[in-house]
């Protein structure tokens, strides 16, 4: 055991070189089992939408602004779209797709790295060494998982919407302008409505500087739906007019709800997870914003995809870096169990309690933990002190 801690001390200090490495390994098998860069699966509707957008179709007089209402199945926000189409411009699509999904694929250990900067603003030198060790272990989480899911179903407004949150969560951490949280939270709602759970992030600013991010949240997740609801004002009925029947695999199915819920459930969905989220801003920490409000969603969605672990394994790491004290990422592996090892080893029935179980276990958790995180500006810790602090927790 004691020829592998240098190797394993080793593995600590460049733990962004190893979590980009796994992402690599997680994700090219996926890829190339999927199509590669061929429009199948998911992405046809990225490329689909994101050509509508940027090219009238020959013989259509339509403006490309009724993209929503022409396509009730795109549920796509427009800044996603309009990457890919901005991809699809400079290159051919089969170049913009590989370059796109290589891109998602680096993003997990990306964001993990706005995390850990997160919580070494939050914590103290003295905890250097565990915030090392857990970056590791939650961040492998993250790399595989999200690594797989950009090879198979390339979800590039999920990728958009965390990454833009956890810029948030650092932005915030750091005492930055409130505008800039609000704009990040802002641009997430505005590529995946669902990351209006994340907005109760704004009350972890001073009471003075809310309304600012506040405005600038609604602003930055507007602009981008002024113009189609402006051109085509049935745009707001299109985005929730798609049938919703819950799979097997998830919590509703399990409740007996089988039919067509499109009616009620998406307005229920996010308004529980904001009050879920909201609560947990204000009892407990703001970092526990994502987790709460992810574990409603997962609740209460109509479907079981793999993709939807990508926002919850992320907003666990977030709370093992800056709620726990632990060495070991105990929510992290809680969640890639429940939500990814359960489905995968047992039963198709036991997929949705395990969903339940897993947020029951999640919400339990952040009744119960007691830390609250403030907003003090602690001093960056240095290269020589990250050693050291790694060198300490290795011991």
């Amino acid at each position: 055991m004691g020829s592998l801690r240098p190797v394993f001390s080793l593995a600590v200090r460049w733990r962004y070189i190893v979590l980009f490495a796994v992402a690599g390994a997680f994700f090219w098998p996926a890829y190339r089992a999927n199509g590669a860069s061929h429009p199948t699966g998911d992405w046809l509707f990225f490329k689909v939408g994101a050509f509508v957008l940027t090219r009238r179709l020959p013989g259509s007089s339509e403006s490309p602004l009724r993209l929503y209402v022409d396509n009730p199945a795109l549920q796509i926000g427009p800044p996603p779209l309009l990457l890919v189409a901005i991809g699809q411009r400079l290159s051919s699509p089969a170049v913009a797709t590989a370059v796109l999904a290589i891109a998602m694929a680096l993003a997990g250990p990306a964001a993990v790295g706005l995390l850990e900067a997160t919580a070494r603003r939050l914590g103290d030198r003295s905890d250097y060494g565990r915030l090392a060790l857990i970056t590791l272990g939650g961040g492998l989480v993250v790399a595989a998982t999200w690594g797989q899911a950009a090879g198979s179903w390339r979800h590039l407004d999920d990728v958009m919407a965390l990454l833009a949150v956890a810029g948030a969560m650092l932005a915030c951490a750091r005492g930055r302008p409130a505008w800039v949280v609000g704009f990040a939270l802002g641009v997430a709602v505005a590529c995946k409505p669902w990351a209006i759970v994340t907005a109760p992030i704004l009350l972890a600013l001073p009471p003075r500087r809310r309304a600012s991010g506040t405005l600038a949240f609604v602003a930055a997740a507007a602009v981008w739906w002024l113009p189609f609801v402006a051109a085509a004002p049935g745009t707001v009925t299109a985005l929730g007019g798609l049938s919703l029947l819950p799979d097997a695999g998830s919590v509703l199915h399990v409740v007996g709800l089988r039919g067509d819920v499109s009616s009620w459930l998406r307005p229920v969905q996010l308004l529980v997870g904001v009050l879920a989220a909201t609560w947990a801003a204000r009892s407990r920490s703001w970092v526990a914003v994502p987790l709460a409000g992810l574990a409603v969603r997962v609740v209460l969605d109509p479907y079981a995809w793999s993709y939807y672990g990508m926002g919850p394994v992320l907003a666990a790491v977030a709370c093992d870096l800056c709620l726990s004290r632990r060495r070991l990422p105990m929510c992290t592996l809680t969640t890639v169990v429940f939500l990814y090892g359960v489905p995968a080893a047992a039963p198709a029935w036991a997929a949705g309690p395990a969903r339940l179980a897993w947020a029951a276990l999640v919400l339990v958790w952040v009744v119960r933990t007691s830390a609250r995180i403030p907003l003090s500006l602690k001093p960056g810790v240095g290269a020589a002190d990250s050693v050291k602090a790694i060198d300490h927790v290795m011991a």
